[in-house]
């Protein structure tokens, strides 16, 4: 049995052969997916359960072909590991094709790109469309040539982002676990996800240009990505922008003239410049925004960590960067939901922004939280959880920054102490002089276990909902009719 109820199998991973030869071990692909399935273990609990196909047969038969298209309709998340050679093969656009049977059923597809295409060339679709991890790098600044990654290669960045990928993959599995669980039939999965007719139109939100990081923020900018994807956000680039100062000036720019929102993640790295490209990606990227963003023709938002001292940069130009108006120095989930909320169509031009929900989880009741994040974002809410990790004075500024701004508050209370129920409500209670306005909706929801304290704290407008005995997202639904109101 899968870790995912209803399916043979929770991972198909999709491939051509030729790409085993990416490396000098000659198996790259069966190193890459021995690595991820070793991540997704981890990361599921050192779950047994994981059933991942693939193949390392060649095809040679009709029957094979279709026994191999069974697999594929019978596995609850698609990975393909796309290429030149990707690109050009019959069967696997076929498989492909199997899974995405619907355009916009690209919820439960990923992609790991080996090496970029040429120029000219395309994917298959939904594939072209869709965001591909980057699995490949040039060795040196001044080169524009593509080396896929490996252990040899960068050992740190290759696991990095197979860890990556590996978090992407399980929050879906987790997801589709817990669907199952709810009682969702394996073949609407992908349904769920969609969140069903009340999903508001893709062109409710501005077209959001996501530039170009340094690798140390390729996490942080997947993060970013998959989150505004959610919400039918349109993020640009798809792929990834060439290499090389001429090719991606044209690249970029033609993004450019189309976004509404540009959207920039910093750190202390000022990143690579090209031979002919001599103000590096990093600046040239934000330069030629500003320039649209004084003719009005786009809004900048950028971002660094709060620990990120720009005194402590010794490049002057980009310690100015770092030190620019449009920057916000804060928690990351904290940004995510305010590039969501810009990348909504500015007053009078378009609906109002939808609600910000935050969901005040402890760590212990971290599933809980995450159901029923992913039951507001499918309906196009954007949706906070707490920071968990990293220095105390940070967890907690981001912590009040998203008790003061959300238009609604559910508070968790499963399998956390009251203790800590309590604390939250307090810290609520002080907060509240500081908001511009009562929140639409504060709840606390009880979750399993049954029996638990009572917490002895009442707050008169936190209503309960009340779910000790199973965990249902019924409640929720009804609290999402109230924000659509």
């Amino acid at each position: 049995m899968a870790y995912v109820p209803g399916c043979d199998y929770d991972v198909f991973v999709s491939y051509a052969r030729a790409d085993e030869a990416a490396d000098a071990s000659g198996k790259w692909t069966t190193q890459f997916v021995d690595y991820l399935s070793g991540a997704l273990k981890l990361r599921l609990g050192g779950s047994d359960e994981l059933r991942i196909f693939f193949d390392s047969a060649s095809l040679s038969s009709n029957q094979q072909l279709e026994e191999m298209l069974t697999a594929v309709r019978r596995s609850a998340v698609f990975l393909a590991i796309a290429s030149r050679s990707y690109a050009s093969r019959d069967w696997t656009r076929q498989e492909l094709a199997a899974f995405i049977r619907k355009p916009e059923d690209t919820s439960r597809l990923f992609a790991a790109e080996c090496l970029p295409l040429d120029a000219g060339e395309t994917y298959p679709p939904p594939l072209q469309e869709h965001h591909r991890m980057t699995f490949w790098r040039a060795l040196s600044p001044s080169s524009s040539t593509a080396i896929p990654l490996s252990l040899g290669l960068d050992p740190a960045v290759f696991q990095q982002r197979i860890h990556d990928l590996a978090e992407q993959m399980r929050n879906q599995l987790l997801v589709l676990r817990r669907a199952s669980s709810l009682g969702a039939p394996t073949a609407s999965l992908g349904a769920a996800q969609r969140g069903g007719p009340h999903v508001r139109p893709v062109t409710y939100y501005r077209r959001v240009l996501l530039a170009q990081v340094t690798e140390d923020l390729e996490d942080e900018r997947d993060q970013l990505r998959r989150y505004l994807e959610q919400f039918g956000v349109a993020v640009m680039p798809t792929g990834t922008y060439p290499q090389g100062g001429d090719a991606f000036k044209a690249a970029f720019e033609a993004d450019l003239s189309k976004a509404g929102l540009f959207v920039q993640l910093l750190s202390k790295q000022a990143g690579r410049a090209p031979p002919d490209l001599a103000e590096g990606y990093t600046r040239f990227q934000w330069s030629t925004a500003a320039q649209q963003k004084i003719e009005q023709k786009i809004e900048i938002v950028q971002w660094r960590r709060p620990e990120l001292d720009p005194a402590s940069v010794a490049n002057a130009q980009h310690r100015e960067l770092l030190e620019a108006e449009t920057v916000i120095a804060a928690g990351l989930e904290a940004f995510k939901a305010e590039v969501l909320r810009r990348a909504a169509p500015a007053p009078g031009k378009g609906l109002s922004p939808p609600s910000l929900v935050f969901i005040d989880a402890d760590r212990d009741d971290t599933e809980i939280a995450r159901a029923l994040q992913l039951e507001f974002s499918r309906h196009n809410f954007p949706v906070v959880v707490p920071t968990l990790d990293g220095p105390a004075e940070q967890v907690r500024a981001d912590l009040e920054e998203n008790i003061i701004e959300c238009d609604a508050l559910v508070l968790v209370y499963g399998q956390t102490t009251p203790v800590w129920v309590r604390g939250q409500q307090r810290l609520y209670n002080k907060l509240r002089a500081k908001r511009a306005s009562p929140p639409r909706i504060i709840a606390l929801y009880c979750g399993p276990p049954p029996a638990k304290p009572d917490l002895g704290f009442i707050l008169p407008e936190m209503r309960e909902i009340d779910c000790r005995t199973a965990m249902t997202l019924e409640p929720v639904r009804a609290l999402i009719e109230e924000l659509r109101s």
